[in-house]
């Protein structure tokens, strides 16, 4: 009997383990992704500025 409990509790370890393990995945994943997503809108702002600087410059 203490022997399948000890084997539940350790399953239940196991499957802990494995959920943050894929929580701190999902984490660093869309941590990535945030990053990535903010360098192209900032780096499409940059060229939607330089843009209008260049129409105003030239009007």
């Amino acid at each position: 009997m203490s022997r399948r409990i000890e084997i539940y509790f350790f399953n239940v370890f196991e499957a802990e383990l494995w959920i943050t393990k894929i929580k701190l995945k999902i984490i660093v994943i869309s941590h990535l992704y945030g990053l990535v997503f903010k360098n192209t809108i900032t780096h499409f702002k940059q060229q939607y500025l330089k843009k209008q600087g260049l129409t105003k410059l030239k009007i």
